[in-house]
């Protein structure tokens, strides 16, 4: 079952870069294009109506969109290693939660095994980061660290995620809609451990204090 799983996975893998791929050569091209031939148009006719303006915006809105959806496919740099693709991402995340403070360790070299595993541990830091953005923790520090040829563990990947903030007050939220949050959050967390051990045959733990949540990744 696992086996087939994987299998899937990898096939998935394949389809979602190179639909990723069709947006980037062809469909961003042509909204690009779509957007300037209305922008020279208004230049010609020397202003900018208020209808040419509304189409440029939804032609720019669209085209983030699919840049987005380009993205989330097949993420930036992955292919030039795990840590390029980590350094992009967190810079988008510092811009979605300015409140925030990011740490990023990354290693200097590295020395990629699998394009799958990669994949695999990015799309799952960017789920753990999405399911902790609503979490009642109030995330004032985000640290990040990736390391490779351990010696003290019987993996050689290591991804280590730390959350730190203060719990949030009923004050401040409602109580039940707070547990029911946690609940949802918590079983989406289970499923994130499972899918990340059972397709990457690798480890993941957590360990929960007061004010602080560590997640350690290990493949």
């Amino acid at each position: 079952m696992k086996e087939a799983i994987q299998w899937w996975y990898q096939k998935k893998l394949r389809q979602w870069s190179s639909e990723a791929n069709l947006i980037r050569e062809q469909l961003l091209q042509e909204s690009f294009a779509m957007r300037r031939s209305l922008e020279l148009s208004s230049i010609e006719s020397d202003k900018l109506t208020a209808h040419h303006q509304k189409y440029v915006e939804r032609l720019e809105n669209f085209h983030s969109s699919l840049k987005q959806l380009s993205d989330r496919l097949d993420p930036p740099y992955l292919n030039e290693g795990l840590p390029f693709a980590l350094q992009y991402s967190v810079e988008r995340w510092r811009e979605r939660l300015p409140e925030s403070q990011f740490k990023l360790n990354l290693p200097p070299f590295w020395q990629q095994k699998s394009s799958t595993d990669d994949f695999m541990v990015f799309s799952i830091l960017e789920d753990l980061l999405n399911i902790q953005k609503t979490n009642t923790l109030s995330n004032n520090l985000i640290a990040i660290d990736l390391e490779q040829n351990l010696f003290i563990s019987k993996f050689d990947r290591q991804l280590k995620v730390m959350f730190v903030g203060e719990k949030a007050t009923n004050s401040r939220l409602d109580s039940d809609r707070v547990e029911e949050d946690t609940n949802g959050n918590r079983q989406e967390l289970q499923y994130l451990q499972q899918i990340f051990e059972g397709l990457t045959s690798g480890s993941c733990k957590n360990i929960s204090g007061e004010n602080s949540d560590l997640w350690l990744f290990e493949w």
